[in-house]
């Protein structure tokens, strides 16, 4: 149940073995058969054109595709080490230093996420025959799996935050938020070996970023850099992909929205087209459902309501924790 409850926090659905209709809850497994498959549903989400949050979470974290049960491996901080001390060379009649890599094979598992709506037919237009209108579900499975990527988001900067190195950054008019930045990429590169490739900033922190480079009492040249662009600043650090995160989300209705980053700023690597045993910082393991795509749809039709459910299969893993940098930012 734990995976459920995760979910639950993480979308504001309701973890119940009933849906009530109009509410969201966790998917439980009783309507997932093949006969409840909307093959339609499921090639409509999987049709749905950029901008998409499917695409930032796959730009955020990409995805390598996987069995759901798998295996990877867990790197060791030893890829760099160097002989300074002649070692490697060999005595007459002596063999060369043998030396071992200690990073470990780890077994793992996609998990099965989902939710379900379940939607009143009194709640429903129809047309002059009485039969409900079609269509009605489109917009329903869509919403489902927006909330789903929602969720993923979070459980990725999750990830990285707990494997991350942190320190605290205060931005003002004598301070320069992109030497800060700079130097967090370089504290990356020698935690890991390699540089990184993400900068992924909060809307709160990007907004004090400007505001430094704003400031009346600036006394350099270097205000042009409050109308970077995530382009122009993704070149100026060497990134290959600099986002101004400023999405927001809520626990339930009604609760104040909170944004998903604010003040942090998080460097990291996570390459495309990686495999599983790359050294990147994150990794999203995906399988494909029975219906083929990411997502599928289940419409479980009765007589005064449908249960219309969208699932999916993923994992979030950290081969190698070493080179996450975080960045909490304030103005004073």
């Amino acid at each position: 149940m734990k995976s459920a409850i995760n979910v639950g926090l993480f979308t504001g659905a309701l973890i119940s073995e009933t849906p009530i209709p109009g509410q969201i809850t966790v998917a439980n497994s009783s309507a997932y058969e093949a006969a409840n498959l909307s093959q339609a549903l499921t090639a409509y989400i999987a049709g749905q054109p950029a901008p998409d949050l499917e695409k930032v979470l796959d730009e955020l974290f990409p995805a390598v595709e996987a069995g759901r049960f798998f295996e990877f491996q867990k790197h060791a901080d030893d890829a760099f080490i160097t002989e300074t001390d002649d070692s490697d060379i060999r005595a007459p009649g002596a063999g060369f230093k043998r030396i071992e890599y200690k990073g470990s094979k780890v077994s793992d598992k996609v998990a099965n996420k989902g939710l379900t709506y379940r939607q009143d037919h009194d709640g429903l237009t129809r047309d002059a025959n009485g039969k409900l209108r079609p269509g009605w579900e489109n917009a329903i499975a869509d919403n489902l799996r927006k909330r789903l990527i929602r969720a993923e988001i979070l459980r990725g900067f999750a990830l990285l935050d707990a494997g991350a190195a942190a320190s605290a950054l205060v931005w003002n008019a004598a301070s320069n938020p992109d030497g800060d930045l700079r130097n967090g990429c370089r504290a990356s590169l020698v935690g890991k070996g390699v540089r990184s490739t993400h900068l992924v900033i909060g809307d709160l922190a990007w907004m004090i970023r400007q505001d430094a480079y704003e400031a009346p009492g600036r006394t350099n040249d270097m205000a042009n850099h409050a109308a970077y662009t995530e382009q122009q600043l993704a070149s100026y650090l060497g990134l290959r992909y600099v986002r101004r995160e400023d999405s927001l989300y809520q626990t339930k209705k009604g609760a104040a929205k909170t944004d998903i980053l604010g003040g942090i700023a998080y460097i990291y690597g996570a390459e495309e087209g990686q495999l599983l045993d790359d050294p990147s910082n994150i990794k999203r393991v995906w399988s494909p459902t029975d219906a083929g795509p990411r997502f599928a749809v289940y419409v479980d039709r009765k007589t005064k309501f449908t249960d219309i459910t969208v699932e999916h299969y993923s994992k979030f893993i950290s081969p190698i924790t070493a080179g996450i940098q975080k960045r909490t930012i304030t103005a004073s």
